[in-house]
């Protein structure tokens, strides 16, 4: 199993947060290398230290077929429960992605508060998960500095 710190330098280099706006903006973590086994290993202690192995999977992404500079490459994504899970037992050893880890446990805990009860959220509460989704974005943009 890999360390948190390793884990974290990762997320640091090669990862990011993102968030799916399909209604909820649930935030998401993807982490992108081309060396396939160490995204599979990423993905195999996220399972080992969360117990979960729902909520995560990897994606590749040949970018041989348009631009033959370009290597094959991986992109674990991890979101729900697992990500709910990790982020708080990562985020101790986040550097450069710390402000967006942030954002997205905030974000986790509305949806947490809200819960999955089948009710729309109200518009106050959907505008809040927006902005900060928002913020995620601008961070990944370089345009907001943590403070």
């Amino acid at each position: 199993m890999l360390s948190l710190e390793y884990i974290a330098g990762f997320i640091d280099g090669e990862g990011g947060f993102s968030t799916r706006p399909k209604n909820t903006y649930t935030p998401h973590l993807h982490i992108g290398n081309t060396h396939k086994g160490v995204v599979y290993m990423i993905m195999e202690s996220v399972k080992q230290y969360t117990g979960l192995d729902r909520g995560m999977h990897v994606s590749v992404q040949d970018w041989f077929r348009t631009n033959r500079g370009h290597r094959t490459s991986y992109r674990l994504w991890v979101g729900g429960r697992p990500l709910a899970k990790f982020l708080p037992m990562v985020l101790p050893y986040l550097v450069v992605k710390k402000a967006q880890a942030e954002i997205a446990i905030g974000l986790i805990d509305l949806i947490a508060m809200h819960g999955n009860n089948g009710i729309p959220l109200s518009e106050e509460e959907f505008e809040l998960r927006k902005d900060m989704g928002d913020c995620i974005k601008l961070h990944n943009q370089g345009l907001l500095q943590p403070a």
